[in-house]
């Protein structure tokens, strides 16, 4: 999104707000739009707000989760995940988020844990192979992806995703050559 459409984005939800000043997931998509523009102080304050009166809503957990995840804040990321996963186990963006974390922590047993979990949940076309990929590579960067990808394997020689995960970003990183 651009800074005029996130704009309008927010004009509408203010609008929203006026009428339904309590709304937590109004409150949530808000502060979700005010971090894409970089506003991290006050996307943090609507979504503590969306908090306050609806401690376990799903959306403002998620979005707290990735705006602590962007910001390298990856403890508290993965807090806002696990209570997002209590809620909803087969979650799979607050499992990848949450798998994400743990390896840019280090945790790299715990974040293949996640990412198994994530396979196993995820139907495995090619379109969710895709969007996973996407996903890894616009969280992590191509190489750390790829690096996660080689793990998996290493653990599990015969997991059929990673491979095709790997294939994937080998792929997008073809591409991108070809560009250049």
């Amino acid at each position: 999104l651009d800074f005029g459409k996130n704009l309008k984005i927010i004009e509408i939800l203010d609008k929203i707000l006026e009428y339904c000043p309590h709304d937590c997931e109004i409150l949530a998509r808000k502060a979700f739009v005010l971090e894409l523009d970089g506003k991290i102080d006050e996307a943090l304050m609507y979504i503590d707000k969306s908090l306050e009166i609806c401690p376990d809503n799903i959306i403002a957990l998620q979005t707290k989760g990735i705006i602590n995840f962007n910001n390298e804040n990856y403890e508290s990321a993965i807090k806002c995940f696990d209570r997002v996963l209590f809620k909803n186990p087969k979650d799979t963006l607050s499992l990848l988020c949450k798998g994400l974390s743990l390896e840019l922590l280090g945790k790299y047993q715990n974040s293949i844990t996640c990412f198994s979990e994530v396979f196993d949940l995820d139907s495995c076309t090619d379109e969710s192979i895709d969007r996973l990929g996407f996903h890894i590579v616009n969280f992590c960067g191509p190489i750390t992806a790829e690096s996660l990808m080689t793990q998996i394997l290493i653990t599990n020689p015969e997991n059929k995703l990673a491979l095709k995960i790997k294939n994937y970003l080998e792929k997008d990183q073809n591409k991108l050559r070809a560009k250049i």
